[in-house]
This record gives C-alpha cells, sequence and structure tokens, in this order.
C-alpha cells in the first residue's frame, strides 16, 4: 500500500472533516516524511518507532508525531483492512538526529540506545 496515496487521502478527510489549517500543515509535515521514508505502509512497529525517535528534540512533539502518524493507521487500517501496528508503538523517550543516513533504534522501550547504521 503507497504511504503517499494513502497519506493524500487522509488528508483530504481531515480537510472535509473541518481539521484547522494548522493542524493539516502540522499532519502534512509529519506524514511527508513518514512516506518519504517508507514507499509503502510499515506493518511492523520497530520502523514507525525509529522514524518517530526522528520527529523532534521534545518528547511532547514525539507524542504529537506519533498522534499523527495513528490517525493516519486508523484511517488506513479501516479503509485498507491493514492490521494496525499503532498499539504495540510508545512514544520514543530520547530522540535521534535525523540524517541522510538511516537511523535505528535498538529496542522499543524508553532510554533505548541509539545507534546510526
Amino acid at each position: 500500500m503507497n504511504t503517499a496515496q494513502v497519506a493524500g487521502e487522509y488528508l483530504h478527510l481531515c480537510q472535509r472533516n473541518g481539521a484547522s489549517p494548522g493542524t493539516i500543515a502540522n499532519k502534512q509535515s509529519i506524514l511527508r516524511r513518514f512516506a518519504q521514508d517508507f514507499l509503502e505502509i510499515p506493518q511492523a512497529p520497530e520502523p514507525i518507532f525509529r522514524f518517530l525517535a526522528t520527529c523532534g528534540k521534545s518528547q511532547a512533539t514525539r507524542k504529537t508525531a506519533r498522534d499523527h502518524v495513528r490517525a493516519f493507521y486508523a484511517f488506513a487500517c479501516q479503509k485498507y483492512d491493514l492490521v494496525d501496528p499503532m498499539p504495540q508503538v510508545a512514544v520514543p523517550l530520547r530522540g535521534t538526529k535525523r540524517s541522510r543516513g538511516r537511523t535505528q533504534d535498538i529496542g522499543m522501550g524508553g532510554g533505548g540506545t541509539h545507534h546510526k547504521i
């Protein structure tokens, strides 16, 4: 399932349902990065967790990103009958820097060690 295509459908629905322009812009920013990292929608929690670890310096920012990704998955799972991995995805307690290379977190719990591949 193509991430960018489904993200576009989701954002269109959010606009139709009256989400504020600021909310749409925030969701779009997160989901654009998500679609760049994942051409196909990930079905396992680990890559989602690693992505969220790159979404800001503060835990509150990473929580907001997780909330947006979780809402995206709720839409995608309902519309396309996918299995939802988000109940297994915690908010990363520490972030990792996003670089041109891939970043990998070891472990899904809080305080995991972060290594760049």
